[in-house]
């Protein structure tokens, strides 16, 4: 309705709307005000406001009706359960003075505001305070620069403090003008939320100078994304490397953390941090330019560090990426069952790479493994110093510094019950077990995929294993793809060593040099 600019009388009669319960408001470009003053308190059994793409509208609700009456009106209750506002280019104000004479929001539980770039503010305190049923907040696409707007013509002694004891989601969006929540002295408490995601906000340490602890006892979910400005995700005295959460801030509860297009972040984690978020169940860690550890080296960490529900674990394009944990002490993942990373070309090592003294004296100094054609010692991606006992799908792709992945020694139980290995792009792997891993330890695992690993010769190399016991390898399905240099599965006469008789399906595909075992069953060249 592209001619409509006002929508009701502002002396509509009392009763006469009184029954109406949704309102949907869409494409009226002329609309500057959807209730004038005079017209509030008729719409307090409204449950549902929706109001879409209407280029003019400025004001929601006119609350000035009061100004300049010596006759205060008693405050109604409003029912508002829903407020959508979506695509309004123009709004300056939902309130446009505080409604704390006319009416009381205390039935809002769902508010969504995205695409409305003059929006400065969200909330007056009044409104704020009165937010006890809320569960869901989303704001995206928005100008605001506070959430909770400070009335200069109030005098607050003390703190205020906001409680949302319902709120259970809280999506902060491409917000780059977010300073604060609220731009005074204040306590913001949530003890049920349990998503939280904050993509694209400048806003600083969630008011870490302002606001004060227990913010988010229940939190499960935490995603921080595009945050270009952040430079460290956690802080506090105990953890003084990693500042911006605030210190008071508590997220004991995490079981997911996503970390998405932070630009300036350097690391994740400390190991003093880890203890606590004993809950972390699923990290997901996305193009962080500079990232070059998730957990951080620190002094006077714990040894060993232990993460002990942690159950997966992806790492994909990160270019700074040196390791995963920059500590040098011995690390547990008991729960751990997936690990993905992909787009990391400067990774050398799981765990510290700080190892080259210590991979030229367990590897050898005549080793293959000892050396690259550069002189650089090949450091092993997967060390003694990491547990690995839950492991089961194991995906590395694009890593263009892994030459070496597993160490001849492993920690005891490690990888013994990992089944799917994919292998992808890693251009300098020459072997994927090399004469001295104990393959004892990969007997359980069933598919094995190896694609354009430009240097790659040879799958196992067991000329060391020549007179060991015969391993039986439960291995089923074997996928070789885009290998130029790939001569041999294996480089030795398995008999009496090793026993591949559950391998019923073997795919190669680009391997001109491969020399196929005649005893590989069902064997398909594509």
């Amino acid at each position: 309705m592209d001619s409509l600019s006002t929508i009701w009388h502002s002396q509509v009669a009392a009763d006469s709307l009184s029954e109406l319960v949704e309102i949907k408001v869409e494409g009226c470009d002329k609309l500057v005000t959807l209730f004038p003053p005079g017209t509030v308190r008729s719409f307090q059994n409204l449950e549902v406001l929706t109001i879409t793409s209407c280029g003019a509208l400025e004001v929601v609700y006119d609350t000035e009706e009061n100004a300049g009456s010596d006759l205060p009106s008693p405050v109604e209750v409003s029912k508002l359960r829903e407020l959508s506002l979506d695509d309004l280019a123009n709004l300056q104000h939902i309130w446009r003075a505080d409604p704390r004479e006319i009416l009381s929001f205390l039935n809002l539980r769902s508010v969504s505001v995205m695409r409305c770039r003059n929006l400065g503010y969200l909330f007056h305190v009044s409104v704020a305070k009165a937010l006890e049923q809320l569960v869901e907040l989303v704001v995206a696409e928005s100008s605001l620069e506070v959430i909770v707007a400070k009335d200069e013509s109030v005098q607050v002694a003390g703190t205020l403090e906001f409680v949302f004891p319902r709120a259970a989601k809280l999506v902060l969006s491409d917000l780059p003008q977010l300073k604060s929540f609220y731009p005074g002295k204040f306590i913001s408490r949530r003890p049920l939320l349990e998503d939280l995601m904050i993509s694209n906000s400048n806003m600083v340490a969630f008011d870490s100078k302002k606001s004060k602890a227990g913010t988010f006892p229940k939190v499960e979910t935490l995603h921080m994304q595009h945050n270009d400005n952040m430079k460290q995700i956690w802080s506090g005295r105990r953890h003084p490397k990693l500042t911006s959460l605030s210190s008071g801030v508590h997220f004991t509860n995490i079981t997911t953390l996503r970390v998405e297009n932070c630009r300036s972040l350097k690391n994740i984690l400390t190991p003093n941090m880890v203890a606590e978020l004993p809950g972390l169940a699923t990290l997901e860690i996305r193009d962080c330019e500079i990232l070059e550890a998730v957990i951080a080296e620190e002094e006077k960490a714990r040894n060993p560090i232990t993460i002990r529900l942690l159950r997966d674990i992806t790492l994909d394009s990160l270019p700074m990426l040196v390791s995963f944990c920059s500590q040098n002490c011995f690390t547990e993942y008991p729960s751990l069952m997936n690990v993905t990373i992909k787009n990391c070309p400067e990774m050398r090592a799981f765990t510290s790479p700080h190892l080259k003294e210590k991979a030229a004296d367990t590897m050898g100094e005549n080793s293959e493994e000892a050396c690259t054609n550069s002189g650089d010692i090949d450091i092993p991606f997967f060390s003694e110093m990491v547990l690995f006992p839950s492991l089961e799908i194991l995906v590395l792709s694009d890593l263009d510094s892994l030459s070496v992945i597993w160490h001849d020694l492993l920690a005891e139980k490690s990888f013994d019950k990992l089944r799917d290995v994919k292998i992808y792009h890693c251009g300098k792997l020459k072997r994927i077990f090399s004469p001295k891993t104990t393959l004892e330890r990969f007997r359980n695992m069933k598919k094995l995929s190896i694609d354009h690993c430009g240097s790659l010769e040879v799958l196992f190399d067991i000329r060391e294993h020549r007179h060991d016991p015969v391993i039986k390898m439960l291995l089923r399905e074997l996928s070789l793809f885009s290998l130029p240099e790939l001569m041999s599965v294996w480089n030795a006469d398995i008999d009496g060593t090793i026993s591949f008789e559950d391998l019923k399906e073997v795919r190669v595909t680009g391997c001109p040099k491969l020399k196929i075992p005649t005893g590989l069953p069902l064997v398909r060249t594509e």
